[in-house]
């Protein structure tokens, strides 16, 4: 859906460059007009032709200027170009410029990974857009995108970044659907059974509930006692409840409707990182950073004997730690190298993603070790999740540090 590196490529123009204070204000040789900001200056570019024109951004800027030009100018970080593209208010700078060689038309890019083509008449067309870097007091200027799901009917998907944004997917048309900004870094996303409702985890323990559909918000949960990560939300199959999975070591159980919480489960020794539900909506399993598997009922009590579920039949397979996928870790690894794990909706493949930026499909379950795997690599950073789409004939994957959402065909043989 989006690819590029993890860090902002610069653009090189061949141009004659030099400081001039406004106090001191100097025109080069062989131009019409000065520029003066107080911005630096990250690129410049001249047009040749009968009259000279000079197009350039800034750094810490989100307008075109122009000089002596045949474009309209363009402010990025206007309400309505905000509202239809969603660009990141505060962090589109201006990082290149390219101009059709006609001269009707050119294409802008921004710090934040977008690019957007503008014509004559200072009309704007997105390209290319995706997840941004995201910055915080907190946690410092840094950014990954982690969140993701499946809608379970129709051919979409959501995702959330450190950049504060939530965006649902069109993957066939390789296009956004839909934006929603929110007030902290996403780290866990998930479809309510319907589609109709996205659950949204944040860095700082706040969970959004929202409209499947155009995201608006229906509620936002917060507790004092609850200010760590959330590193997993999962919906029942039924639909009447969702467990919430932090860093504060807890899963906690929260009715759909009322937004209550009806259970807590206590018993891990370290963050949560992963959660499935039985397909009857009554048990749960979850894996922890000390790589424990626990069980629990839907009222938040430990199971204290794992053999009375070995017939029960699991809604998902996303636990990277348990019997049916023992055998997805390479040789010498520790339990942190398998990020994530999803089994296809046939229940006959798994898929998994790991700290060597590889897309892994195994053979489902997955319970010898060194079991035969096709890897797949696309990601220049770690691969943080994985998913099946509804038919299986693709898997999605996210990037830590390349901020990337790849789709990847799944073809049967």
């Amino acid at each position: 859906l989006s690819c590029r590196p993890s860090f902002p490529p610069l653009s090189v123009t061949f141009a004659f460059l030099h400081h001039c204070p406004p106090s001191a204000p100097h025109t080069p040789p062989n131009t019409h007009a000065r520029i003066h900001t107080c911005a630096p200056v990250f690129l410049l570019y001249f047009l040749s032709g009968q009259s000279q024109r000079s197009y350039f951004g800034q750094c810490y800027d989100t307008k075109l200027k122009k000089v002596d030009a045949p474009f309209a100018p363009v402010d990025f970080s206007s309400s309505e170009l905000l509202g239809k593209y969603g660009l990141q208010m505060g962090g589109c700078h201006i990082r290149a410029i390219a101009i059709a060689d006609d001269h009707k038309k050119y294409t802008v890019g921004f710090y934040t990974g977008e690019v957007v083509e503008v014509n004559h008449k200072g009309e704007c067309k997105m390209l290319v857009q995706g997840h941004a870097r995201g910055s915080s007091g907190k946690y410092g200027d840094w950014g990954e995108v982690w969140a993701l799901a499946v809608h379970p009917k129709a051919n979409i998907i959501a995702s959330g970044g450190d950049d504060r944004t939530v965006r649902l997917w069109d993957p066939e048309n390789r296009k956004i659907l839909r934006l929603k900004s929110v007030k902290e870094q996403c780290r866990a996303v998930a479809f309510s059974p319907d589609g109709d409702l996205v659950a949204v985890g944040t860095k700082d323990g706040v969970i959004y509930v929202l409209n499947g559909e155009d995201l608006s918000e229906i509620e936002r949960i917060t507790s004092k006692k609850r200010t760590s990560e959330v590193s997993d939300i999962k919906f029942s199959p039924d639909g009447s409840h969702f467990a919430v999975g932090s860093h504060d070591n807890f899963i906690d159980i929260y009715s759909v409707g009322s937004y209550k919480k009806t259970g807590c489960c206590r018993g891990h020794s370290s963050y949560i990182t992963h959660i499935d539900w039985t397909a009857d909506s009554q048990k749960l399993r979850s894996n922890c950073g000390a790589y424990e598997l626990l069980f629990w009922t839907v009222d938040g009590d430990q199971i204290k004997r794992p053999s009375s579920l070995c017939d029960e039949e699991w809604a998902t397979a996303t636990c990277v730690l348990g019997w049916d996928v023992q055998g997805v870790y390479p040789p010498c690894s520790d339990g942190t190298d398998v990020n994530a794990t999803d089994r296809s909706k046939s229940q006959k493949l798994m898929a998994t993603g790991d700290d060597f930026g590889m897309v892994n499909l195994f053979n489902y379950p997955v319970a010898e070790e060194d079991a035969e795997y096709a890897s797949f690599k696309g990601h220049s950073s770690h691969v943080t999740n994985v998913r099946f789409s509804g038919d299986d004939s693709r898997v999605f994957s996210t990037g830590g540090g390349d901020l990337c959402v790849f789709q990847w065909l799944h073809e049967s043989k």
